[in-house]
Parts: C-alpha cells; structure tokens; sequence
C-alpha cells in the first residue's frame, strides 16, 4: 500500500472519527438530566447515609445519659432518705449540701439529654427530606431517560456501524501505523488524525511548518502535527471522499 493509500485510508478515518465523536457529544447531551439526576441521587445517599451515622451515635449518647441520669437520681434519693434520718444533726448541713450538688448535677444530665434528643429529631427530619429529594431526582431520572431513550437507541445504533465501518478500514493499514494510530487515539482525547487547512492543524489550530504541510498536500509520506502529534491528512483528501 503506497502513501497517497495510506492517507487516503487516514482521511476516510478521520471522518469516521469526527462523527463518533459528534454523536457521542449528542449522546451526552441526551443523558445530560438523567445523569444530572443520577448524580445527585449518588449524593443524596451520601449525605443520609452520613445522617444515619450521626443518629445511631446521637441515639449511643442518649442512651448513656439516660442511664447516667438514672444512677444520679438514685443517688439522689439514697441522699435523701439519709438526710431525713438524720435530720438536726450536724451531718445535715453537709448532707443538704451534697443534695443540692446532685440537684444540679441531675438538672446538668436532664439538659445534655434534652439537647441530644432535640438533635435526633432535627437528624431525623433531615434524612425524612433528604429522602424525599432523593426519590424525586430518583423519578426525574427516569422520566429524562424514558423521554430520550428511542433518540439515544438511534444514537447508540449509528455509533455502533461507524465503529465496524471504522475498524474494517484500520484493519487495512499497516501494522505500524496502526498501532501508532491506537497510541495517538488513547492519549489524544479519542482524536488520533487531523485535517490541514491553509497550513492550519484543525486539531489543535496550530499552524504547521511550511515543509511538512507541503508534503502533506502532495502525499509524499505520512506527516506528523508537530504541536499534537496527530497524523495529518489535507483537506483536498475529505473533498475527495464527499
């Protein structure tokens, strides 16, 4: 296979890429509000899964001040009891003290419980919301996907026979240049040949070397974009296929 072959097979290719990746830009778009919703469905759980985790040690925490609380009223009542025994004895005066200690520390207890509790109902009435939001981008989705999805069959149908078409057109070139076509495509964003236009990579705009685009034009060998890399084709090579 001679040169003028090669980028004659190039060119053809190139077309085919440019219009793989037109459809996958519309296919994007398709998908933009269903993967719009997906996403924040993704997030949602995020954040109530973080809220469940919240609750569950917000629920610890009561539990351990209720049984705080508890031990301290019994305490309490044990103080009390011995205060009312001893009732105009010196021991008093201390005692009704170490009662008003226990008082406060009751009261101290009653109040971090209440805050803690107050939290869970707060915890509770964010994750009811959240799941709400949750079930409405979950509908959302599936209504944006339901009213694209003949569109994106279509869609995903003509990428499919642009790829086979593509495939059995590398499959023709030489090994080398297309192993050097794979590398290019990998590592230039799915774009691996580039038309010249008046000197210009339309690729990357970049203008190209005087020689080479010559040479380009006149299909004297398979040229390289000095800026990106990609293989070259002229423009005069698409028209020739149109």
């Amino acid at each position: 296979m001679d040169v003028k072959e090669q980028v004659v097979l190039l060119s053809e290719i190139c077309r085919h890429d440019l219009a793989l990746m037109a459809s996958k830009n519309k296919i994007n778009q398709l998908t933009k509000e269903t993967s719009t919703a997906s996403k924040n469905v993704g997030s949602l759980e995020t954040s109530i899964e973080d809220l469940l985790k919240k609750k569950e040690q917000n629920l610890q925490r009561s539990r351990l001040l209720d049984q705080k609380l508890q031990e301290e009223k019994v305490s309490l009542r044990k103080w009390e009891t011995r205060a009312e025994k001893i009732k105009g004895e010196r021991e008093y005066a201390a005692l009704t003290s170490e009662i008003a200690s226990q008082k406060r520390s009751i009261f101290g207890v009653e109040h971090e419980l209440s805050e803690v509790n107050n939290e869970i109902k707060a915890v509770l009435h964010q994750i009811q919301k959240l799941s709400g939001d949750k079930e409405q981008n979950v509908g959302r989705a599936k209504d944006s996907f339901d009213a694209v999805k003949e569109l994106l069959d279509q869609e995903n149908e003509y990428v499919l026979g642009v790829e086979k078409a593509k495939n059995i057109l590398l499959d023709k070139l030489p090994a080398m240049v297309k192993s050097s076509y794979s590398r290019i495509y990998k590592n230039r964003n799915f774009s691996a040949i580039a038309f010249v236009d008046q000197a210009v990579c339309q690729a990357c705009m970049r203008r190209i070397p005087h020689e080479i685009s010559i040479k380009v034009y006149r299909c004297e060998g398979l040229e390289q974009c000095p800026s990106c890399q990609r293989f070259l084709v002229p423009t005069l090579a698409q028209e020739s296929q149109e």
